[in-house]
């Protein structure tokens, strides 16, 4: 695929049209603002980048519809011999128009995965055209933090199977081990999410043995089935239950009127037996030992008051001799009474004791469930731990294999292997001449990750700033002169790669872009910052500049300023923060 015009359906887009080789799109500032510490932002440089993306099919991109709602923007390209068109509106983001044709997004990425990546041969979810076509497009500034990073929510197993599959490594290997430690992980939270039951918890923390627990639990459960086959429900229990129960609430009452009745005969037998302490006899004889004389009057009026006590006490005895009587007839009556009634009360608790009732046997049964659930939680754990022990063994066996499978594959692939290798180690050495590099590929056998493949590329001994971006520029480099699994036939960089790169290397890249793109045959489209030649005019020889300055005028195919409106790549004025 090679890029050939990128335009829009507006005058003021400044057009830009792609050639074989170098393309530059030169970013420049003002003379007002050149002596100001103002950047190179705004122009269009890395915006350029995002149309390109978004006419090769990304995402919905809002401010593109917030800001842009009729603005339409055209990309042609090439594939092998063929020529497209593709045209995609603003406003309506989820269709994009083929060679007149219009199609959802969708239809044209699937279209775009089989012609540049063969993805109607291999099917795997993660390996798509998006996430592949970015690794020749590097898309956003996240795209330049490392050189294995393109995306940057995606994830490590997508990461490394699209990286992968472009260094021609087999990714079949990444998707078996991918799949073994999902499945692991799978098992293992399966067990923890069981062992989180309030049953197995308790067996936790009884420490007992499963199938101790087990064994007890079938013998509980069988007694109280018997329990329950045994068991007898009285039609009439509640009636006989609440009749037993007034029966007894009688029989206490009788109890206290016993005993206040028994007091009562108690109290008039001791009042029986009170005598006159004092009679009139003594009276007299007490005046006579004190020689006082009582006349015939006092005398008689003793006498006469002694008869009246006298005939007081009769009565009260004759009085306290029927009350008496009363209640003894009273209490053999209620004596009877309560042997009668105690004899029901008896009968009643007979029946009580031979039958049951329906809340007890709803008790036994409600327990009997209970065991049940038990025993039945206890059986599906065991059978969990014996098939998580298979399982678990099956799966390390088979990681195992994986591993043996993935190192005879690395050795039978040293073809492939060696020439990533040295393709990345001839062009780093053009920036390090004396330091030891090359792409290292091993094989993981962590089962901790889902890795299949120790991707690192090295650059030994080197910790300049610069050295994040010439690891980027010799690994995208190498994908593309490779070719492995894609017929992608360009790369294109954003200004913020050269960045934190010294003059020197700057120049490098340059001579390497013109070098190889000339040598293999495919296109090389950079942003570049208007200073970055007044960079390498510090660190170079004149010679080299003019070489260097020459490369990048004869190859500039847009330049875009901040003068006015006109000079920028939309032509109008728009602040679009589409990295949000």
């Amino acid at each position: 695929m090679y890029l050939i015009e990128l335009s829009a359906n507006k005058p003021s887009f400044q057009t830009i049209k792609f050639k074989d080789g170098l393309n530059f799109i030169i970013g420049g500032k003002s003379n007002e603002q050149k002596n100001k510490k103002s950047t190179y932002n705004g122009v269009g440089k890395s915006l350029m980048i995002r149309i390109l993306h978004f006419c090769l099919g990304c995402n919905t991109i809002k401010v593109f519809e917030k800001y842009l709602k009729d603005w339409e923007f055209t990309l042609k390209f090439k594939i092998d011999y063929n020529n497209y068109t593709v045209t995609r509106k603003c406003k309506e983001q989820n269709k994009i128009i083929l060679n007149g044709k219009e199609m959802t997004v969708s239809e044209f990425n699937e279209f775009m995965g089989s012609s540049l990546f063969y993805l109607d041969k291999v099917k795997y979810k993660n390996l798509t055209y998006r996430p592949l076509i970015s690794r020749f497009i590097r898309p956003n500034k996240y795209s330049y933090d490392n050189y294995d990073i393109f995306i940057p929510k995606e994830t490590e197993y997508a990461r490394n199977l699209c990286n992968n599959y472009l260094l021609g490594l087999d990714v079949s290997l990444i998707d078996k081990k991918k799949d073994l430690v999902c499945k692991k992980k799978e098992v293992t939270n399966a067990k923890k999410i069981f062992e989180k039951d309030d049953t197995i918890q308790t067996f936790f923390k009884k420490k007992e043995k499963i199938d101790v627990s087990i064994i007890n639990l079938e013998q509980n459960i069988e007694k109280l089935k018997n329990e329950i086959d045994n068991f007898k429900i009285a039609d009439n229990y509640y009636e006989i239950k609440k009749e037993a129960d007034e029966e007894q609430i009688e029989l206490n009452n009788l109890e206290n009127d016993l005993l206040l009745m028994k007091n009562a005969v108690g109290n008039i037998d001791k009042s029986l037996n009170i005598k006159t302490d004092v009679s009139k006899d003594k009276i007299i004889a007490m005046y006579k030992e004190a020689k006082i004389e009582l006349n015939d009057m006092i005398v008689k009026k003793l006498e006469e008051v002694e008869e009246f006590h006298n005939k007081l006490l009769d009565n009260r005895i004759k009085r306290l001799l029927k009350q008496k009587n009363e209640l003894k007839s009273k209490i053999k009556e209620t004596e009877k009474q309560k042997q009668q009634l105690s004899q029901s009360l008896d009968e009643n608790l007979k029946v009580l004791g031979a039958f049951g009732a329906l809340e007890e046997y709803n008790s036994l049964n409600s327990k009997l469930n209970e065991y049940k659930n038990r025993l039945e939680k206890l059986n599906d754990y065991k059978e969990l731990i014996e098939k998580y022990k298979n399982e678990l063994n099956n799966i390390n066996i088979n990681l195992q294999q994986e591993n043996i499978i993935t190192n005879n594959y690395l050795k039978d692939s040293r073809e492939v292997i060696n020439r990533n290798i040295l393709v990345f180690r001839e062009l780093a050495q053009r920036f390090y001449p004396n330091k030891t590099s090359g792409i290292q590929i091993d094989n993981n056998e962590s089962e901790k990750n889902q890795n299949r493949f120790n991707v690192s590329v090295e650059i030994q001994d080197d910790s300049s700033d610069g050295v994040n971006g010439i690891k980027i520029f010799c690994y995208d480099y190498t994908v593309m002169i490779n070719g492995y699994n894609n017929n992608v036939r360009f790369i294109c960089h954003d200004s913020r790669l050269f960045s934190d790169i010294d003059p020197r290397q700057k120049s490098e890249c340059i001579k390497i872009a013109e070098e190889y793109t000339n040598k293999y045959g495919f296109q090389y489209i950079a942003t570049l910052n208007e200073d970055f030649l007044d960079t390498i005019k510090g660190g170079t020889s004149e010679e080299e500049y003019i070489e260097i300055k020459k490369i990048i005028d004869n190859n500039t195919q847009l330049h875009l300023t901040d003068n006015n409106e006109t000079g920028k790549l939309l032509g109008i004025q728009l602040d679009l923060k589409y990295d949000e």
